[in-house]
């Protein structure tokens, strides 16, 4: 089968050609932007329409499926940080708690109530502090022990209600949830 370089949504496909474009999609699609990746098998499923939204792959992944075709990665889901407890004194490296999110989007981009915990406690890892350490250079681009950082200042964890994007990271059995976050520094001015 010959596959169109593009196929908008509503877009038909002959049944017998279902396998192999299930097929091309599961290994060439990058989940993110745009409308109409997935399918619905239309009245004597002779056809399928592509209907529906990189959403809707999003939501059947949340449940832990990994998208075939990407090495076992995760399409990944929202979720919103509950908690952050030191991995240890001096790693300026957390094991966070957070719970899954949906998102309401017809109630505006920072309404209140927009975002809705629906999930039980998960846990998971900030993947910018892996080389997070007491000294040096840290994975937010910041030099703990340079001469131009202030004493009295520390790195933060993400904070508690900060939404995050989770990625499924290994395969089926054994798994980490991990997100990506700058973090930030804070701490008191030493007087002048």
């Amino acid at each position: 089968m010959k596959v169109p370089r593009e196929l908008a949504a509503g877009s038909l496909v002959r049944g017998e050609d279902f396998n192999a474009l299930l097929s091309f999609v599961k290994r060439n699609l990058v989940a993110g932007v745009g409308p109409g990746m997935g399918f619905k098998n239309s009245g004597a499923g002779r056809f399928v329409s592509l209907t529906h939204s990189p959403l809707d792959r999003v939501r059947s992944a949340t449940t832990g499926g990994t998208d075939p075709g990407t090495g076992g990665a995760s399409i990944g889901f929202f979720a919103e940080i509950t908690a952050a407890t030191s991995a240890g004194s001096g790693t300026n490296q957390w094991v966070y708690t957070a719970q899954k999110v949906s998102c309401h989007p017809a109630l505006g981009a920072y309404a209140p109530g927009q975002w809705i915990k629906d999930g039980a406690d998960i846990t998971c890892y900030n993947s910018r502090e892996v080389i997070n350490s007491a000294f040096g250079v840290q994975g937010n681009g910041v030099d703990v022990d340079g001469a131009d950082f202030p004493a009295g200042f520390e790195i933060q964890p993400c904070p508690v209600g900060n939404i995050v994007w989770l990625h499924r990271v290994g395969g089926d059995d054994t798994y980490l949830l991990s997100f990506e976050y700058e973090n930030g520094i804070d701490g008191t001015c030493a007087a002048p």
